[in-house]
């Protein structure tokens, strides 16, 4: 059997967020690889909040601590002293270290720059996105969908070194017999409200829409993510009322698993994923899905999410109407959320890893 002998994981996401997707799937990598003695590594570290990161106990003697200058450093190579003569280089975000005997691999969650970004913003990171897709040795997609994306994006791109491997779902996710203690989150009773879960900040994600479907359909909205601005409170207050939506904040998995198995549905009105990790949770969980039938959606949900055409005029009205459709008992809630559980069980963190580490022994290899 092959045997990877060193592997450098470069942990700038961790300082970039304090909590979201990208962060998500780099803890459950790091998490799996610190207990994994089949090779060497290295941790590049830098200071951080990362909610994932506190949960993390890395070996101090495999970590090396740089500066902190992230708004700099982010867009540039990583200086290290030659640790490694050959080592796989992975870095949590479009970083390459361009040394001898080094084999970058780069993932790619998605394109949000591309699409829905302006300014320079955009034109840096593109910059920095193209030269590590140059550069790298491997290139990771989450999504088959996200591997379409990059090579119509990047046609010079080797698609023999790009591989699909999907992300995983919490295992602590999964149907509860009982939710007397949900109480103590929301106050709203199980199985009456609506569910938004992720960013509200970027217009793609259709917070707005989630908000229209709960007044639609009279059912109060859960949402969890980050806090509520001053602003966003006074728009929903004003929309739904102060009693009918509430908000919980950088949520625990075992509360979230707690909310998912409340929820009436999860209403995912996003217009563009790499992958949507919410969706599989929330299956998982045992929680309908309504969802729009685009980009990697389909290929995540499979077939246990009612999905919408976006293309749609007042697509939200399609969506309001599906939501209406399992209150009002025409649509057979019972079997779509045992499509939902059967569909979840395609994805684990645990194969994700595999899957990651024998990707690094085919480059090493090549």
């Amino acid at each position: 059997m092959f045997v990877i002998v060193n592997v450098i994981f470069d942990n700038i996401i961790f300082a970039l967020q304090r909590s979201g997707g990208i962060s998500m799937v780099w803890y459950e990598l790091l998490k799996r690889s610190v207990a994994d003695t089949s090779f060497s590594k290295l941790y590049l570290e830098y200071a951080n909040e990362n909610i994932f990161y506190q949960q993390l106990a890395l070996p101090t003697e495999q970590c090396l601590l740089l500066k902190n200058r992230i708004c700099v450093e982010r867009y540039l190579s990583p200086h290290i002293q030659s640790v490694f003569s050959e080592a796989v280089f992975h870095s949590g975000y479009f970083r390459i270290l361009p040394q001898k005997g080094i084999k970058n691999i780069t993932t790619i969650h998605d394109f949000t720059y591309t699409y829905y970004r302006h300014g320079l913003a955009k034109s840096v990171h593109l910059w920095q996105e193209r030269y590590a897709m140059e550069k790298s040795a491997g290139i990771i997609c989450v999504s088959e969908h996200t591997r379409k994306d990059l090579l119509k994006l990047y046609p010079f791109v080797d698609e023999k070194k790009v591989t699909v491997i999907p992300n995983g779902v919490d295992e602590r996710f999964h149907p509860l017999a009982s939710n007397d203690i949900l109480k103590l989150l929301i106050p709203f009773e199980r199985g009456s409200y609506l569910l938004y879960v992720g960013n509200r900040k970027v217009q793609y994600k259709n917070f707005s829409i989630a908000v229209e479907v709960a007044k639609t359909t009279k059912l109060p909205l859960v949402i969890v993510g980050s806090p509520l601005s001053e602003k966003e409170r006074n728009q929903l207050t004003t929309v739904l009322g102060i009693a009918n939506y509430a908000m919980v904040a950088d949520a625990s998995v075992e509360d979230l698993n707690k909310i998912y198995n409340g929820a009436f549905c999860l209403l995912y009105p996003s217009l563009y994923e790499g992958f949507g990790i919410p969706i599989v949770e929330a299956q998982k969980a045992g929680c309908p899905v309504v969802a729009l039938n685009v980009s990697s959606i389909p290929e995540v949900a499979g077939d246990g999410a009612i999905l919408i055409d976006c293309h749609k005029k007042n697509f939200e009205n399609e969506m309001s109407e599906a939501v209406q459709s399992v209150k009002n008992g025409q649509f057979d809630s019972v079997n779509l959320i045992q499509r939902g559980i059967i569909n979840s069980h395609r994805f684990s963190w645990d194969k994700t890893y595999k899957e990651t580490i024998e990707f690094y022994k085919k480059i090493e290899r090549e």
